[in-house]
């Protein structure tokens, strides 16, 4: 069998099992909906970074698998809590290996596959790695978490350009929608820093929070996709305090542009 078929039928199994959620309530499958098509977008994602940095094959389906069930655990969140707020639930990273070893998903895979997934999937949602020894786990981490920050930056984008609602699970309930950025994440992005929730105040610092992952990405493919579908600079161009922090703001992008002109390292892996 195939890489290739490998990963289908494991898509397969994600969407029967996640299909299984759906009910009657529009509302409710709506939202169920919503988190099926990030996990194809952000699996797309993944693979695109995976053959950037010129894996094998086994090497992308290990990048794709833990993209497909990073957020297996949002369903029974969801059904379980009717939230995907993890400060009001449980923490979805968890749930989601929790779900993988309860229903078995990666069966057919050796240990040490098993094992660089579970872990990649458990850090996914961390606000920033650890020290990490083991060089495979490093790796697909960092991967999966660029592949996750480009789907939610991408969805931000949409916001800002009109092209689309703010969808369900990013937290804005009690947020401003107007009103000037928070000095606080000010402060952050200017050190270097990625802004703290406590930092969002209004709904432009949600996208400050977003410009300042730049500081946290790990594939100079994740930049190119950010630049080359100008996700960065619809979000940039939309803050309202725009022009009094443009220095700032413009210097984050400049990163991204930085980054893309490197020369790739390569990393030997399982």
């Amino acid at each position: 069998m195939t890489f290739e078929n490998i990963f289908e039928e494991h898509k397969n199994k994600f969407l029967s099992y996640s299909n299984f959620f759906n009910s009657g309530d529009p509302l409710y499958t709506h939202h169920i909906n919503q988190k099926i098509t990030h996990t194809m977008r952000v699996t797309d994602i993944a693979r695109y970074i995976a053959e950037s940095e010129e894996l094998d094959a086994r090497g992308i389906l290990i990048a794709q698998l833990a993209a497909l069930y990073h957020d297996v655990g949002r369903f029974i969140q969801y059904h379980k809590y009717n939230t995907y707020d993890d400060s009001r639930s449980e923490n979805h990273a968890e749930l989601s290996v929790k779900t993988i070893v309860e229903q078995n998903f990666l069966s057919d895979l050796s240990d040490e596959e098993t094992t660089t997934i579970l872990n990649t999937i458990q850090n996914h949602n961390l606000i920033k790695l650890p020290q990490i020894a083991d060089i495979d786990i490093l790796f697909y981490s960092g991967l999966l978490r660029d592949a996750d920050k480009v789907d939610i930056i991408h969805l931000m984008a949409d916001i800002c350009s009109g092209r689309n609602e703010i969808p369900y699970g990013i937290k804005t309930e009690g947020i401003p929608k107007e009103g000037h950025l928070s000095q606080g994440a000010i402060r952050e992005l200017e050190a270097g820093l990625l802004v703290t929730s406590k930092n969002v105040k209004i709904f432009d610092d949600y996208k400050l929070l977003m410009l300042g992952w730049v500081y946290d990405i790990n594939f100079t493919p994740t930049y190119r996709a950010l630049l080359e579908n100008n996700y960065l600079n619809e979000i940039m161009y939309s803050i309202e305090d725009y022009n009094k922090h443009k220095e700032l703001l413009t210097s984050i992008i400049s990163i991204a542009e930085k980054e893309v002109n490197k020369e790739p390292e390569k990393i030997e892996l399982i």
